[in-house]
């Protein structure tokens, strides 16, 4: 029997509770149904039919994109932990809640909406519908401090037992380094202040287009970096500035700048994640990220999620599988396990 906690937020966003990996994830509204049926016995992707309420505004397509995706999750240790058993039947309380914040292992700031980028395939863009809109708004640190010092409090207490002590302030966005001023100020205030039982490391997803202006001070901090890469030039082609114009002599510049100025923070800290479509395939992102910068990228398949109506058809013509992208390669088999192994660091 599975065991778990699917819910959904006010805003419709689904998620999903993981107590024996102490996770929250988000999941499509298909991920759960199927992890509601197989729970129930249900024969999973044999009893999907358009006739359902949920699945009938879903294509074939998505439904079994979302099937393996449900599959992928269930075979790598979600959904089935007996640990989740006990807590899907004992209600929250507010003890409960403090001691997971106390043992937290990575807190995510957007720090901004706002993005240099207008890539035609982005979860803001003109694909989807079913997203909160972007102001190009900037966090201030007034929200930041709130946050941070509501947590120190926990971290520094007694409740906080977890066996590594290290915290991630991941900042996100948008674009975050279009906020720089904000990380630094909420960096020099956390290493400002004197927790016991805690110490933070720092990282970032970034499209690298301001990378050259803010290198030094991302090495002086130590941060991981995850860098957005489609690969060469003609397969990077989506992601373009608001002028329609390739970002990719940009961000490759600023890259290969980096690995020339700090080429051990580099091999340590830098990885690159690579949205699969098609411009691109999986043989020609890996030849060309290892080739060029000695690493194996994470590669990730377009959102199926809240895919306007009107938008579906050219949508589909941009979409490609990655299962069908490896099974194009000869070495298939360990060139399959090596992206997984990639993509779980």
């Amino acid at each position: 029997m599975l065991s778990g906690i699917c819910f959904k937020t006010d805003n419709d966003n689904h998620y999903f509770f993981d107590a024996g990996q102490k996770l929250i994830f988000p999941i499509h509204p298909l991920v759960g149904w199927f992890y509601q049926q197989e729970g129930q016995g249900g024969k999973t992707r044999d009893t999907v039919n358009p006739g359902n309420s949920l699945l009938s505004g879903y294509s074939d397509a998505e439904r079994d994109h979302y099937f393996q995706e449900f599959l992928f999750l269930k075979q790598n240790g979600c959904f089935n932990d007996k640990k989740q058993e006990a807590l899907a039947n004992k209600p929250f309380t507010a003890g409960m809640v403090e001691h997971e914040l106390a043992n937290l292992r990575q807190v995510v700031f957007e720090v901004t909406d706002a993005c240099n980028l207008k890539c035609k395939y982005c979860g803001y863009g003109e694909f989807y519908e079913d997203y909160d809109s972007r102001h190009n708004r900037f966090m201030g640190f007034k929200t930041v401090k709130r946050v941070i010092d509501h947590l120190a409090g926990l971290m520094g207490s007694p409740l906080n037992q977890s066996f590594d002590k290290n915290t991630y302030l991941s900042f996100y966005g948008g674009e975050p380094l279009m906020n720089m001023s904000l990380i630094k100020e909420t960096i020099a205030y956390i290493e400002s202040l004197s927790i016991k039982y805690r110490r933070f490391s720092y990282a970032m997803t970034t499209n690298a287009v301001l990378l050259n202006k803010y290198m030094d001070y991302l090495v002086e901090k130590d941060f991981s970096l995850l860098i957005s890469l489609d690969g060469s030039s003609e397969n990077h082609s989506y992601r373009v500035f608001h002028n329609n114009k390739n970002s990719f002599e940009k961000v490759f510049g600023n890259v290969k700048q980096l690995m020339s100025k700090y080429p051990t923070f580099f091999e340590k800290n830098v990885n690159f994640n690579t949205v699969l479509h098609n411009r691109n395939s999986v043989g020609e992102v890996k030849g060309f990220i290892e080739k060029e910068f000695d690493k194996t990228p994470a590669i990730s398949e377009l959102n199926f999620s809240g895919i306007k109506k009107e938008k579906r058809k050219e949508f589909l013509e941009i979409f490609r599988n990655i299962e069908d992208s490896l099974s194009e390669i000869e070495d298939y088999d360990t060139i399959a396990e090596e992206l997984f192994t990639n993509l779980m660091k």
